[in-house]
């Protein structure tokens, strides 16, 4: 293992809490008979001997609402939980659709194997009563809603049917009620005991093959469930493997009835008998503190086994994300006949080092299935991220990124060439193929798009049409840019491009080859266009077809110093800063498209830019040798001879206010930047921390607490992410000053906003929302907002804020985690959105370049009084 990721693990396990290392005596798991002997077991609820209620027919309807990659979708069904008006409906009991259609209400009894099935589950919505004895907690399992409400709170569904989620529900004494927003046409629930109080559970678990020859920890992840309505505290987790180091590390508070995706560290260092063997077990107890103070309780305890493999094996490795901490999984095809890189040591002398393929799986296929019945690529490593989740972000947003990191944390583990990399992908994977390669030109040589498609805006019919003839529209317009790849594909000039399509693909993605195949062909010199038939194409991934890897493995990107000219468009610099030597540090206008067109005359000294829509450029310096002052012109503008930057940066940095441009010593702390540079969504991307208030009414309360572990649960399910949950007065933001914050709920209900958003320029209390000294005033307003946390440089405090209960509500059900959807810095709406839509948005927009709403760009429904 490397230092570096060496370092990288210390890191997090010494942010998860005390780590004890005592000498002590992939795939599958089985719970463990024996439990440790120096932990006393905790006590476990009593055995229930009545039976839990169970489904039997449901009161079905039929789509109501109008949803899409909008950042605000509109359902009547929503909109009556919102106003605290829903009742429960009755058989032929009518609902107005978001079109003003009338829909009934229909029975609908399951079929043999327990599943409903109808048209009217393809996005409708069901509906249960079940009458329980007495309070209990049970799990709730139940797979193809989007989400469900229990009781009125709202809970995250399994949209794709994987059977992987868990949900723990309060029943109460009498009748309960299910509503659920289906969305596969295919609906499955039943309702559990759980085994006990606290559990392990292991149906969404990530697993890595342990190495031969490999050291240091490995990370395994599996559910831990609180089945109580109380939050457990105060939890440890320690890892037991028979002759190797056992590992304690702290467990995050979990909120009351909450599932966190949790993180195992396993010491990987194998001994000779090990490294022999096919599998070892591994026991993991999770623990609380005693009530008296005494020695902890035993919460539970499980046992899995981890497979021993060659390195030249193919396998699946795990490494902790940055976005969360939490443990992701990646598949790997070494390259032919090399093992040596796969152990961290040199290559071997008779070649080069090993090239990377990172290759992106379509929804649904596992990064396993994508390698299977693949042959290993001489003198290339195959290298498959999970993208977070099998169905994930068409490899945007958390999925783009996840990518980028299994290919980082796999260059640490071996050695490879660096000028040898190169991207694929099948269906959405060559979408994201296209994407990141066009994003990220200096990394990639070349990429191969695989039945794939353009954007959003190309291929399908789910991105909103904003006319832009409103302010408000013009934001919303201008954040949806960030998901256009057309405009990118400039940025691909340097880069080999290979376009295959299958003959019988459907129409649609065959137009998306064609169109693709025409931009390209206007300015491109480097690409390959190819239509294949289903017998030419391997049994396995067609993104790995011996014509698509031998175009890739020809390419190689150029050496840095040879890069002279530079020209790149990005449209968000918090998703794509730099190209090679020059980094776009900010726009002028957020939103917009930025370019920059460099050039290093190295022989005068002299570097040239032409910009658009930046406000802020990094250049580096390493082209050219240190000591003599060195000739910058931007837009035409020459700032005269400058000194060799002094403090050993190679780096010069600049500004533009108005049309001047001038030196930077140091990006201004408080500046946007590409590592903070906003956008609501942002607040995910940092180890975010969920914070609920509990100073408002008992219903104020509970919907904090219940949105923010909907929020967590969701995230959990679409993202594969982790995410803690707090009460504020339970919440210490010095023990992480560089983490992301959401606050739940406003000055008034949250104690955490006076010590993070007391300076914020907008601030939502009950009643009132005021931004930049405007007020907006009424009981169901909602307000999202971000803005930079105080200390940090890079760490943001993000509020989900109603002035009452219905702008509260309002904000339940917003896709925060729906790829294609973008949101700005603040987005200011009525409740009556969740029925009226666009129009009941108040307030929109960006905060300026120092976080300011002087200097940013703000629309508003209406003028100012």
């Amino acid at each position: 293992m490397s230092s570096d990721r060496w370092q990288a693990a210390a890191r997090w396990l010494l942010a998860a809490g005390a780590i004890l290392f005592t000498a002590s005596a992939g795939y599958g798991h089985e719970p463990a008979a024996e439990t440790s002997a120096s932990v006393a077991p905790a006590e476990q609820p009593t055995a229930d001997s009545d039976q839990l209620p169970q489904f039997g027919e449901l009161l079905v309807v039929p789509p109501v609402g109008a949803y899409g990659r909008s950042p605000l979708h509109v359902d009547p069904v929503h909109a009556l939980f919102v106003r605290g008006e829903w009742i429960s409906p009755t058989p032929g009991s009518g609902i107005r659709t978001a079109t003003g259609r009338r829909v009934t209400w229909e029975p609908l009894a399951p079929e043999g194997d327990g599943a409903w099935r109808s048209p009217a589950l393809q996005g409708g919505y069901a509906t249960a009563r079940l009458d329980c004895d007495r309070p209990r907690v049970a799990l709730l399992e139940a797979t193809g809603h989007a989400m469900a409400y229990v009781n009125g709170q709202p809970r995250a569904g399994d949209p794709y049917g994987t059977g992987r989620m868990v949900c723990p529900v309060a029943l109460a004494a009498g009748s309960n009620e299910f509503v659920f927003h289906a969305a596969a046409g295919e609906l499955h629930a039943r309702l559990i005991d759980p085994p006990q109080a606290y559990f392990l559970d292991f149906r969404d678990a990530a697993f890595p093959d342990l190495l031969a020859g490999e050291s240091g920890p490995v990370f395994v992840s599996a559910l831990l469930v609180n089945a109580t309505e109380k939050p457990f505290v105060g939890g440890q987790l320690t890892t037991i493997r028979a002759g190797a180091q056992s590992i304690t590390a702290a467990v995050p508070t979990i909120p009351p009835l909450g599932v966190l995706r949790l993180v195992i560290p396993v010491d990987g260092n194998l001994s000779p008998e090990e490294a022999a063997g096919g599998s070892v077990r591994v026991q993991v107890d999770v623990t609380l503190p005693a009530d008296d103070g005494g020695e902890r309780r035993l919460a539970d305890s499980k046992a899995f086994d981890l497979a021993v493999l060659d390195p030249s094996a193919p396998h699946t490795c795990t490494f902790l994300s940055r976005i969360d901490g939490s443990v992701q999984p990646y598949a790997v095809l070494p390259a032919a006949q090399i093992s040596a890189a796969m152990q961290g040591a040199a290559p071997p002398s008779s070649g080069p080092a090993p090239g990377v393929l990172l290759a992106l799986h379509p929804a649904g296929v596992t990064p396993q299935h994508m390698l299977q019945g693949v042959e290993p690529l001489p003198g290339a490593h195959i290298v498959a991220p999970m993208g977070r989740r099998l169905y994930g972000f068409d490899w945007e947003d958390w999925s783009r990124t996840d990518a980028l990191e299994a290919l980082a944390d796999f260059r640490q583990r071996a050695a490879t060439d660096p000028q040898r990399t190169w991207i694929t992908g099948v269906a959405d994977g060559g979408h994201g193929a296209l994407r990141l390669a066009a994003l990220y030109p200096d990394q990639f040589a070349a990429t191969a798009c695989v039945d794939g498609w353009i954007d959003y805006f190309s291929y399908g019919s789910s991105m909103p049409e904003w006319t832009a003839t409103t302010g408000v529209e013009r934001i919303l317009a201008s954040c949806s840019n960030e998901q256009r790849l057309a405009p990118l594909l400039g940025n691909l000039a340097t880069v080999g491009v290979a376009v295959h399509c299958d003959a019988a693909a459907p129409a649609d993605l065959l137009d998306e080859s064609r169109r693709l195949r025409a931009a390209l062909g206007d300015f491109h010199n480097d690409f390959a266009y190819r239509v294949a038939y289903r017998d030419e194409l391997p049994a396995g991934s067609p993104a790995l077809a011996p014509t698509v890897t031998q175009f890739l493995v020809d390419h190689e990107l150029p050496a840095e110093a040879s890069v002279d000219r530079i020209e790149f468009v990005t449209p968000a610099v918090g998703v794509s800063a730099a190209s090679r030597w020059a980094t776009i540090l900010a726009p002028r206008l957020p939103g917009e498209f930025c370019r920059v067109n460099a050039v290093c005359d190295d022989a005068n000294r002299v570097i040239h830019v032409a910009t658009e829509n930046v406000a802020g450029l990094q250049l580096e310096l390493s082209r050219l040798s240190p000591g003599e002052p060195v000739g910058v012109s931007i837009d035409g503008v020459s700032l005269g001879p400058l000194p060799w930057p002094t403090g050993g940066e190679k780096v010069l940095r600049f500004a533009r206010r108005g049309d001047l441009w001038r030196e930077l010593g140091r990006l201004p702390a408080k500046w946007k930047r590409p590592a903070r540079s906003g956008g609501f969504r942002s607040a995910w991307d940092r180890r975010v921390a969920l914070v609920y208030g509990t100073g408002g009414s008992p219903a104020e309360n509970d919907w904090a607490l219940a949105k923010a572990r909907f929020d967590a649960e969701q995230f959990l399910v679409r993202a594969g992410g982790a995410a803690a949950v707090i009460a504020d007065v339970d919440f210490s933001s010095a023990g992480d000053p560089h983490r992301n914050i959401v606050l739940y709920g406003n000055a008034d209900t949250n104690s955490q906003w006076r010590e993070l958003l007391s300076d914020s320029p907008v601030q939502t209390r009950t009643g009132q929302v005021i931004v930049g000294g405007r007020p907006e005033s009424g009981d169901n307003l909602a307000c999202l907002f971000v803005r930079p946390r105080p200390g940090s440089s890079t760490a943001v405090v993000a509020a989900i804020s109603g002035t009452g209960l219905a702008g509260m509500r309002a904000t339940d059900r917003l896709p925060l985690f729906v790829s294609g959807v973008c949101l700005p810095d603040l987005l200011l709406f009525s409740s009556d959105a969740i029925e009226a839509g666009a129009s009941e948005i108040r307030a929109a927009g960006w905060f300026g370049l120092d976080w300011s709403v002087e200097g940013g760009e703000f629309a508003w429904r209406e003028a100012a009084l």
